[in-house]
């Protein structure tokens, strides 16, 4: 429980940071995708973790997400997507506007609530 613990933490210091920095989000929504993903990467480890499963790195964690039978198919293609829209945002010229930020948070929402949902119930 103290790995879960832990990556809770960090989840909520991310929301914390992009809490204090939300009213600068335009014109730098490509940061704030960037923290709505590293919030959910951390729900998902903290579920993880509940599993003694420790990803090392992205390919790890998404293999592990891939065949983990718990979690549905929508939830993966989100976090999924949600983690390519962060790629897109630091490391290609995708322009992304504050609709797109929008977009994110609600799907980081989801999968947060689904996650913390998942630990409760594991």
């Amino acid at each position: 429980m103290v790995n879960t613990e832990r990556h809770i933490s960090k989840a909520k210091k991310n929301e914390d940071f992009l809490n204090y920095v939300k009213k600068e989000i335009p014109p730098y929504e490509e940061w704030g995708i960037t923290v709505l993903f590293y919030i959910v990467l951390q729900y998902l480890d903290a579920y993880l973790a509940l599993k003694y499963r420790h990803p090392r790195n992205h390919n790890e964690r998404d293999t592990l997400l891939k065949d983990d039978s718990s979690i549905s198919r929508d939830v993966k293609r989100d976090y999924i997507t949600l983690k390519k829209k962060s790629i897109d945002a630091r490391y290609h010229y995708t322009l992304i506007d504050l609709d797109d930020y929008n977009e994110a948070e609600e799907d980081c929402i989801r999968l947060m609530d689904y996650f913390l949902e998942l630990i409760d119930n594991t």
